[in-house]
């Protein structure tokens, strides 16, 4: 009896070994593509969604953190008056109010001062650690429109540790962990203290992007005034976040980017468009900002997934179409009306009003 070959077998059976061919790998492959087509696009919408959610759920946190201090002492946090900010902007007002809520710095004014029994008078002599030569607290001061100073005295490892108000430390109102709360990345090569006080921990988004922190002065007067001592809110004290030329972990220019460094008018309608912004859609006159009413006591802003507060090429302009007026444009009256920021991609957490 003869013995057929395995080939013979495999050929009468129709079981013949082979590869795919050029043809079906391609279909295959082609398949693939297309699938990643499809599901990038989806996966990146949802990465954008959670990012969006992790961004406003720690600007809620904050926002509780500065209804619990105005609980205790009956206004908004700010260790720093506003009116000096605005005449020298060294620090924000997100910065100022972390200051206030999480602790890390001691006001001139509030002295003395009394650290693990030890009673301070004067900024200069304050350890945080005492026996610690190297923990002593950096002077900052603060220039006024009328010549006067306001100083403070800021330790960074403290900060979380509590904040001390006349003379007391309290618990920290606000001290959350991880990559959304510490020191923003602004200009390169900033001068002066700007360079000197970079360790000073920010609320960031979840972009990395430094959220924006407004809060009300006074209960009347022009929304955003040019006098700091008069108005509702100030503008000039914005200037390191909103006139930065390289902000967060993006790098975006805010001021070649940001309506509100590119709006039409000047100062006069930057300040109308921050007003614009902060204001409710649902009281004053479309085209009369100054005059409406602010959405909150204090107003938190993230500038979003594309890093710039307000883009000009987002809302209702685009790349190649930019819209720089959004109160009084004759060429584009559907956006004269406070309901145009709601077109923008940032991200907006307001309270206490």
């Amino acid at each position: 009896m003869s013995v057929q070959s395995s080939s013979t077998i495999n050929h009468r059976l129709g079981t013949e070994n082979r590869g795919f061919s050029i043809t079906e790998l391609l279909v295959v492959i082609g398949i693939i593509v297309l699938l990643i087509g499809i599901l990038l696009p989806a996966l990146g919408r949802v990465r954008q969604k959670a990012r969006v959610t992790e961004t406003s759920s720690v600007m809620e946190e904050f926002a509780k953190a500065c209804d619990a201090f105005n609980q205790q002492f009956g206004y908004y946090p700010g260790i720093v008056p506003e009116e000096y900010l605005a005449n020298d902007p060294k620090i924000t007002p997100m910065e100022n109010a972390v200051l206030h809520l999480a602790g890390g710095a001691v006001r001139q004014d509030e002295l003395p001062v009394f650290i693990d029994g030890v009673a301070y008078d004067n900024l200069a002599q304050i350890e945080f650690e005492p026996g610690n030569p190297d923990s002593t607290g950096q002077i900052i001061s603060f220039a006024g429109p009328n010549g006067s100073i306001f100083r403070i005295a800021v330790y960074a490892p403290a900060v979380g540790d509590g904040p001390f108000i006349q003379g007391k430390r309290y618990a920290p109102f606000f001290s959350p962990k991880g990559e959304q709360f510490r020191p923003a990345k602004y200009n390169l090569g900033e001068e002066g203290t700007l360079g000197e006080i970079e360790f000073i921990p920010t609320v960031v988004d979840a972009w990395g992007q430094p959220v924006l922190y407004a809060r009300r002065l006074r209960s009347n007067g022009p929304l955003v005034g040019s006098d700091a001592f008069n108005s509702q809110f100030s503008y000039e004290s914005q200037a390191r976040t909103l006139g930065a030329s390289s902000l967060g972990d993006f790098g975006q220019d805010q001021n070649q980017f940001s309506i509100l460094n590119r709006a039409m008018g000047g100062t006069d309608g930057r300040r109308d468009t921050f007003a614009q912004i902060l204001r409710t859609p649902a009281i004053g006159s479309a085209q009369q900002p100054q005059s409406g009413a602010p959405r909150g006591e204090y107003i938190l802003i993230s500038p979003g997934p594309d890093g710039v507060y307000f883009n000009i090429a987002d809302g209702p302009g685009s790349p190649g179409d930019a819209v720089l007026n959004i109160i009084n444009n004759p060429s584009k009256p559907e956006v004269n009306t406070p309901t145009v920021v709601n077109e923008y991609d940032d991200i907006i957490v307001s309270g206490g009003g």
